[in-house]
């Protein structure tokens, strides 16, 4: 039974209590027919006209439609236009959700045939690599047995390849020895020859600081030609180089103690880097070293 007593809200659409469908009049129609389909209908439910129980309620129901639309049509119709819109949307939004389901299930049964013709294509691909398997076996066997037919006769081919190749490498061998012995010797000689160019040189610096230091002590001795006394100058003293700087200059020159350069010369082996390094040093600065040291083991400071 409906409910009679429904109050009615412009601002409020509530689908089963439709005022247009109470008066049973469109949505479209002018505020005149709108008025006329109200007389019609009010004279069907009228009290007086109708014998029905609820002929009052239902009088009051369509009158109270009636007034709310008269004062307030146009908010309820917003109101009831909006609803519309919405419920429009939901049923739009349901029916696209159908087709998706739709699409999905159609989908669906289309990756399982697929599936399924996958799985057919690989047992099928699974039977054919058996039997590729199954031939490919069968020419491994004949392989292997050409195979070790080729590996025996390599074998002795490589027996005999092998007793050449001892051969040459025997005289390849006394050839290298004898080459390394002429370098050895060569080196052996160039090191004697460059640690004797070593000495003159160390000698000649030596005789050149002797003769420079014998000039300055003669150019003191003579007469002072301002006449200053001369009484006041005293001559350095000159001292013998101790033992320790005389093995300091040796090391200097050539890399090693005095006692170490005991051995004879013919028995020394030194290697093409020992005779670039003792090279190299005598370029760089060893004269220097010599001189300064032996300046220092004379005694020309100061006492």
């Amino acid at each position: 039974m409906p409910n009679w007593s429904y109050a009615f809200d412009p601002n409020r659409y509530d689908p089963s209590h439709d005022a247009y469908t109470i008066l049973k009049a469109p949505s479209e129609c002018t505020d005149r027919e709108l008025k006329l389909q109200f007389r019609r209908s009010a004279l069907e439910c009228h009290p007086d006209k109708s014998n029905a129980p609820d002929a009052t309620a239902r009088f009051q129901y369509l009158n109270n439609a009636w007034e709310m639309l008269k004062t307030h049509r146009a908010s309820y119709d917003i109101s009831r236009n909006a609803y519309l819109r919405i419920r429009r949307h939901q049923e739009e939004e349901l029916r696209r959700q159908r087709e998706a389901e739709q699409i999905r299930r159609q989908w669906e049964e289309q990756l399982r045939r697929q599936r399924e013709e996958e799985e057919r294509r690989q047992r099928e691909a699974e039977e054919r690599r058996e039997r590729e398997e199954q031939l490919r076996r069968q020419w491994e066997e004949r392989l292997r047995r050409l195979r070790e037919e080729q590996i025996r006769r390599q074998r002795e081919e490589e027996e005999r390849r092998r007793g050449d190749e001892l051969r040459r490498q025997q005289e390849e061998e006394k050839i290298r020895r004898e080459q390394e012995e002429i370098r050895r010797v060569e080196r052996e000689m160039e090191v004697i020859r460059r640690r004797r160019e070593e000495i003159l040189r160390w000698e000649e610096l030596r005789c050149r600081e002797l003769e420079e230091q014998e000039r300055q002590k003669q150019q003191a001795m003579r007469p002072n030609p301002t006449g200053t006394n001369d009484c006041d100058y005293v001559p350095p003293r000159r001292t013998q180089p101790s033992r320790e700087a005389k093995s300091r200059n040796f090391s200097y020159t050539y890399g090693c103690s005095e006692s170490e350069s005991e051995i004879d010369n013919d028995s020394v082996i030194v290697s093409d880097s020992d005779i670039g390094s003792s090279d190299s040093e005598s370029k760089s600065g060893c004269h220097s070293d010599v001189i300064d040291s032996d300046s220092d083991s004379d005694g020309y400071g100061e006492s």
